[in-house]
């Protein structure tokens, strides 16, 4: 099961791009499943038996399934623990998921649109800043 992963993705979506960050960052290997939002594909029978709540970002690990974003990255970092993502301590890992928020920033999401490769945490204030 451990390399069984596919996630049910949108390429506009900010939520499924922090979970293709997270695979990236752990080194996973998985498999895309482009979902057509502007065909409302999310709602379709078949995707809400996956996901009742009809959104992307959807990861199915082996025969678990998980949607909500902040739910799979912490999931994926308790599953593949290096590099871990998270801090151990509760509060210290409660002020590191605020940086992750900043990929939802405009400046950040037009720099990724535009570039196939993850910025790094540096990047990212850069271009937040800019």
């Amino acid at each position: 099961m451990a390399g069984d992963l596919t996630l049910y993705d949108s390429r506009g979506s900010p939520c499924a791009r922090r979970v293709r960050i997270v695979l990236l960052e752990k080194g996973r290997a998985w498999t895309t499943r482009l979902i057509d939002l502007t065909r409302m594909e999310q709602k379709s029978a078949w995707y809400l038996k996956l996901n009742p709540n009809g959104v992307v970002p959807t990861l199915a690990h082996g025969d678990r399934v998980l949607y909500e974003s902040n739910v799979i990255t912490e999931y994926l970092d308790d599953v593949f623990p290096e590099p871990p993502l998270y801090p151990r301590d509760p509060w210290m890992r409660a002020q590191a998921g605020l940086p992750i928020t900043a990929e939802e920033h405009p400046n950040v999401r037009r720099w990724l649109d535009r570039n196939e490769a993850r910025p790094s945490f540096e990047q990212s204030l850069q271009v937040v800043a800019s």
